[in-house]
């Protein structure tokens, strides 16, 4: 079984600032922060040993991808979606980790 975590997810328009705050089991937390639009350019990330930046690209009025970067190349990708009711928020990823352990992961967020 996958190791389970408690993540918070702060979102700020008219682009997104977006601060993840992670608390593993074992106690450690981490704290990734980005600014991005939409617009395909490299964005920076901060505080995430896997990827230091992102693009990210509109799909359509509900979804939205991200390409994640270490040194410029990409290491994995990130769909975001949102149900038609608005309620519901599903993110795909799938990723190398720096250390080379490919992982899936699929998060569902309910508004509150």
């Amino acid at each position: 079984m996958a190791a389970q975590r408690i993540e918070v997810r702060i979102h700020v328009g008219p682009f997104d600032k977006e601060s993840d705050e992670n608390l593993f089991p074992v106690g450690k937390a981490s704290t990734t922060r980005t600014t991005y639009q939409f617009d395909g350019k490299d964005h920076p990330v901060t505080g995430n040993p896997d990827y230091d930046s992102l693009t990210a690209k509109q799909v359509d009025a509900n979804t939205a991808e991200f390409v994640l970067k270490k040194g410029g190349k990409a290491v994995g990708r990130t769909e975001r979606t949102v149900s038609q009711d608005g309620k519901t928020l599903t993110a795909k990823t799938t990723l190398t980790a720096a250390n080379g352990q490919k992982t899936e992961s699929v998060l569902v967020f309910d508004r509150q």
